[in-house]
């Protein structure tokens, strides 16, 4: 996935919700995460869709977010 990148232990997803490549790409994470949990209602992007962008685990950062629970690695080789 070329949305994420690693620097040092941090795991980082590049992306934003208004591309349609990136919010199926985290959606693709999220659905195999076994630490996903959805955040406080007004911190999520949509409460209908299960995304790295609505995980009450990621940070934003300004041009994506960091996974607290650095979930993103294993699951990139899936």
């Amino acid at each position: 996935m070329q949305q994420i990148r690693q620097e040092g232990g941090r795991f980082i997803f590049c992306g934003t919700v208004e591309d349609e490549a990136d919010l199926l790409a985290a959606s693709g994470i999220a659905a195999k995460c076994p630490a996903y949990s959805m955040d406080d209602e007004d911190e999520v992007f949509s409460e209908s869709v299960r995304t790295c962008f609505n995980c009450r685990y990621r940070r934003w950062l300004a041009d994506g977010f960091e996974c607290m629970k650095r979930l993103l690695a294993p699951q990139q080789r899936n």
